[in-house]
């Protein structure tokens, strides 16, 4: 049943939940890494969301991707390149599967633990990146590349061997060192530090390989640096620009024409120098290196950004109107890209808002969130947007009948309000219905719906505020 390379200008490496640029003429924020030049940054946590050329006045580093994240949330891996101006790209997700992000990540150093072994201080490790799934899970990448997840476990998404919801953060079975993490419906993957992928949860379509609650490797991938996971597919970023994408096609999710489905990954055709990935529910979007952005897969609602809303499949196909994205996130049926000055685009549904245009009931064509003009990380869920401003605060905008908005209403709106009590925020990810944020200290915060424990407060409460994570 059918139910978002070696950079040219070096290692500037970024997934899932919030990547930005490298290099620059301004001062990164306080707790980003400035760089006199390219130097490597490590990944984490999908969702995320996507990084690529940071606007200018740096940014804050942080996580991964989400798509779903995701960091990106959900949604969606992605990876950074150089910008124009800024701090050092950190992790993000993106929405849906978008998209995670270690390394580079600001945040003080890890408070020192209990004497060790031969009288060594034991450090604590610190969160990374964080990911909001589409499929009500949450994880967070550490420090020592550990990962885990809370939330709904009914497919064996969390990791923990077993199908149990988990409403606190728990470790995920095995030995993973992750840089990456992507959340789908009901699958999550983690890129590795050595470029392979494991996958679990629901295989439907070959999503995760097979049906396992434990990480399961998928084939043919070793030099993965993001993932970014969709309903039934997921997409790598390759060291080498490249995207493979496996699991569900019958809405042309892997960009090729390889039937309804493959265990094994597929190169999509016609992108070859790709910075960042985003997943969607039946879509998928790379960000290149020039700024300019190509999808593929369902082309409902206009979510691929070519000019058209009619239903249909499409291999890759040029955004419009799109030259200088540094970012980009996707959610169901909406797609969204951060650009070079600080405004975001979006374009697909706009059912409930999700674009932060009150005039359209759709677009095939990215229109300009409303009143946001220096955004820094960006992330789409299932029916709500959120992006980290300048100063460090979150706004978000769409569907809020959950909370999942953190505005301490469940009132929807079409354009961005603030969430309460987040004011120095370094990676955001928009999943289903719940979102959550990284801050420069290494606080996790999440907001929205809790049914499945998927806020990670140790409670099953829905939150219209953010409440902090128990690790």
């Amino acid at each position: 049943m059918r139910t978002a390379w070696w950079a040219r200008l070096g290692w500037c490496v970024a997934s899932v939940l919030l990547a930005h640029g490298c290099g620059g003429r301004t001062p990164p924020l306080p707790g980003t890494v400035a760089v006199g030049g390219a130097q490597p940054s490590a990944s984490g946590g999908s969702a995320g969301n996507p990084g690529g050329n940071a606007p200018s006045g740096g940014a804050p580093s942080g996580v991964a991707g989400s798509q779903g994240g995701a960091l990106a949330t959900g949604g969606a891996g992605a990876t950074a390149g150089t910008g124009p101006s800024g701090g050092v790209p950190g992790g993000t997700s993106g929405a849906g599967g978008s998209q995670s992000g270690a390394g580079g990540a600001g945040g003080d150093s890890g408070a020192s633990g209990a004497s060790g072994a031969g009288g060594e201080p034991a450090v604590t490790p610190e969160v990374t990146a964080v990911m909001a799934a589409l499929g009500y899970v949450s994880c967070a990448v550490f420090s020592d590349r550990s990962l885990r997840c809370w939330g709904n476990g009914f497919y064996g998404q969390l990791g923990t061997g077993d199908s149990r919801d988990r409403p606190t953060p728990t470790p995920v079975a095995g030995t993973l060192s992750a840089v990456a993490v992507t959340g789908g419906l009901y699958h999550t993957c983690a890129a590795l530090d050595s470029g392979a992928v494991d996958c679990w949860g629901l295989g439907e379509w070959g999503s995760s390989g097979v049906n396992s609650n434990v990480p399961v490797p998928i084939p043919d991938l070793d030099s993965a640096i993001a993932v970014a996971a969709g309903a039934y597919h997921t997409c790598a970023l390759g060291r080498d620009g490249r995207v493979r994408c496996w699991g569900g096609n019958r809405e042309g999710e892997l960009g090729a024409n390889v039937g309804a489905s493959s265990a094994r990954p597929v190169l999509v055709p016609t992108v070859t120098d790709a910075i960042a990935v985003a997943s969607g529910l039946y879509h998928a979007c790379a960000l290149l290196s020039g700024g300019t952005i190509r999808c593929w897969g369902s082309s409902h609602y206009g979510c691929l950004g070519n000019g058209s809303v009619a239903a249909g499949v499409e291999g890759p196909v040029d955004v419009v109107s799109i030259s200088s994205a540094v970012q980009i996130s996707a959610g169901y049926y909406t797609s969204c890209a951060l650009l070079a000055d600080g405004t975001v685009r979006c374009w697909g549904t706009n059912n409930d808002g999700v674009l932060g245009a009150a005039s359209v009931w759709e677009s095939g064509v990215p229109v300009t969130v409303a009143g946001i003009n220096d955004a820094v990380a960006i992330s789409t869920g299932a029916h709500h947007s959120c992006a980290i401003l300048r100063s460090g605060v979150v706004q978000c905008w769409g569907k809020n009948s959950l909370g999942e908005l953190g505005d301490g209403t469940k009132t929807d709106s079409r354009v961005p309000v603030t969430v309460l009590g987040v004011s120095d925020a370094v990676a955001v990810s928009a999943g289903d219905t719940h979102s959550c944020a990284l801050t420069r200290n290494g606080v996790v915060s999440c907001w929205g719906w809790n049914y499945h424990g998927s806020l990670g407060d140790g409670t099953v409460l829905d939150r219209a505020t953010p409440v902090t994570v128990g690790f």
